[in-house]
């Protein structure tokens, strides 16, 4: 698709663009794709900025942007919660070390709901608005190997780091070499673990 693409629209430029830019360049080909499609960064984006780029980027009547949004962006799917299983894990992992718990029933924390998080009125507003029309928004549900959960966390360097530093027993040694044990321990636990992550699929088209 891109191949064919890059053959019928003459602007090489084009190509070598990042999404952001896109925001602020007047000299996109309009009218001219069949499909554009986003993976989950969308849902660090605003609908009210890139619905006007794909309104104009896609042909009229048969245009289609497709994309999807992380669970927690979306109102009817951002309070699940299906962590407590691999929040017992971490702390079996610590308990195996002899380390106190990282998380317990008591201290969950309860997050507010954000501005960035959607809900299908928004959408079919914000979609009417910019000349397009959302055509569908249907949640799917996932199995995720438990494994994805802890890279991401571990994406934070200081994750789990004050913890371990929090007892006295960590001060004479080194804590990210403990951390790396604990981690490896954990991969160990988790080992052909899987859970559930909902994932929201839109499509939304040209008018």
């Amino acid at each position: 698709m891109c191949i064919l693409a890059q053959g019928a629209i003459k602007t090489p430029h084009v190509y070598q663009t990042s999404a952001e830019d896109c925001l602020s360049t007047s000299d996109l080909p309009q009218d001219s794709f069949d499909f554009i499609l986003c993976n989950a960064s969308m849902h660090l984006m605003s609908e009210n900025d890139i619905y006007p780029v794909v309104s104009k980027l896609l042909k009229p009547k048969t245009g289609y942007f497709l994309y999807t949004l992380w669970y927690h962006a979306f109102d009817e799917t951002e309070n699940f919660d299906n962590n407590q299983r691999l929040e017992a894990y971490i702390n079996d992992a610590l308990t195996y070390f002899k380390y106190p718990n990282y998380f317990s029933t008591t201290n969950r924390k309860i997050e507010t709901k954000k501005q960035s998080v959607r809900s299908r009125k928004f959408l079919e507003e914000t979609a009417y608005k910019h000349g397009i029309k959302l055509e569908s928004c249907a949640i799917h549900i996932h199995q995720v190997p438990m494994s994805f959960d802890l890279d991401f966390m571990l994406m934070e360097p200081s994750w789990l780091m004050d913890h371990l530093k929090n007892f006295e027993w960590t001060q004479n040694r080194d804590a990210h070499s403990i951390k790396g044990q604990i981690v490896e321990k954990l991969r160990e636990l988790i080992k052909d673990e899987y859970t559930e992550k909902p994932v929201v699929q839109i499509v939304v088209s040209r008018i």
